[in-house]
């Protein structure tokens, strides 16, 4: 799917195809076809009758860099206008393929799933890609997608609202447990709004018996500290890697003294693609700590891992858990591999603010419980 930036343009919801993405499709090619032309003119002999090999270098690389560069020009598009219930995909450069217009007919909800697609890898260890899709529902139960988000779940969810909105259908994020069913009308509505409409009875906040995280009360609202959890300790990857680097270079030094310089430098080059993503990913796990201030106007998160963000309370539209436990073994690359289930997510049109990674099931649900009381309290007084 090649879109992945959407915005709303009057009726129409437009996905555009970013800069970076066309850049790294392009460029190689506009690289590897610049050279070939260089090798080609300057190994060009004398002109003759017969058509040399370097005029074919020079040929086939002046056209696989135009093309390179046509390519980095490129815009791929796709659009969904809400009136005409049609989904239109323009390709070249803007020109609308009349042959890809689509028409919905009746349309029942915009749906958003997750997918976790392990990646297999060649020469390095596999990996995990979370990939939110976007889809639109109709009244026969077909699926058509409208857009995949790998690792990007904000994006997906602004994305599947705006185009609710847009067709007046109702909004389901199966991603969240339970399942988050909203109409048009209700998607800017708080999460104390909704639970105090819905008349839903609240979590009751049930304290576990290893509490990892300190909760302080006061006449302002609540201050909760979660200090550091060391969920990995950084040194012993280091020290396993310095170990079995040099390990291997006194075997390298012992048979091979002759040429050890070389193999020396090769040997750092296979061992720093691999020790590195380790290294980066333990070190942010083990120095995690976080802060939070629930007031009545707004909920303030600091975390070493996901940074500071404030989300007002009427702003604030979701908090859910995010659980990491699927294909974790994969999660090689991400520092959320080292969490016991998950983190809470809460949520608005503009930010979206992460925490508790370092809790376990039975803290994070009594922490869900104590905020989402306190918020509906708040808002009730309000």
């Amino acid at each position: 799917m090649i879109v992945s930036r959407w915005s709303l343009q009057g009726h129409c919801l437009e996905g555009k195809r970013p800069l970076p993405s066309c850049l790294q499709a392009g460029v190689p090619v506009a690289l590897t076809g610049g050279l070939l032309f260089l090798i080609g003119w300057l190994t060009r002999p004398d002109p003759g009758p017969e058509m040399s090999l370097s005029d074919l270098f020079e040929y086939l690389g002046g056209a696989a860099m135009v093309f390179g560069v046509v390519w980095m020009l490129v815009r791929e598009r796709r659009t969904l206008d809400g009136r005409a219930r049609t989904l239109s995909d323009w390709s070249c450069l803007g020109w609308p393929d009349a042959g890809m217009v689509t028409r919905l007919g009746e349309i029942e909800a915009v749906v958003i799933d997750r997918e976790a697609k392990v990646i297999r890898g060649r020469d390095l260890p596999d990996s995990v890609e979370d990939v939110d899709s976007v889809w639109i529902l109709h009244r026969g139960g077909d699926l058509r997608q409208l857009d995949s988000f790998p690792n990007r779940p904000f994006e997906a969810r602004r994305t599947a609202e705006a185009a609710s909105r847009l067709l007046g259908v109702e909004y389901r994020d199966t991603t969240c447990n339970p399942p988050d069913i909203k109409t048009p009308s209700e998607l800017d509505e708080s999460l104390g709004q909704r639970c105090l409409r819905k008349g839903q009875p609240l979590p009751q906040p049930q304290e576990p018996t290893n509490l990892r995280f300190r909760c302080m009360e006061s006449p302002e609202g609540l201050d909760i500290r979660i200090p550091r959890a060391r969920l990995v300790d950084f040194w012993r990857p280091v020290l396993w890697g310095m170990g079995l680097f040099l390990a291997a270079l006194v075997l390298l030094v012992q048979f091979l003294a002759d040429d050890w310089m070389m193999m020396l430098l090769v040997l750092l080059f296979a061992a720093l693609p691999l020790s590195l993503p380790w290294i980066c990913t333990s070190w942010p796990a083990s120095r995690l700590t976080e802060s939070l201030r629930l007031t009545r106007r707004s909920l303030k998160v600091d975390s070493t891992l996901y940074g500071r963000h404030e989300i007002p309370l009427a702003e604030l539209e979701d908090l859910f858990l995010r659980d990491f436990r699927e294909n974790r073994m994969y999660r090689n690359y991400q520092v959320e591999r080292y969490f016991p289930v998950g983190c809470l997510c809460a949520r608005s049109d503009r930010v979206q603010a992460c925490f508790g990674g370092s809790l376990d099931e039975a803290n994070l649900e009594y922490l869900r419980a104590l905020l989402l009381n306190r918020i509906v309290e708040y808002t009730r007084s309000d």
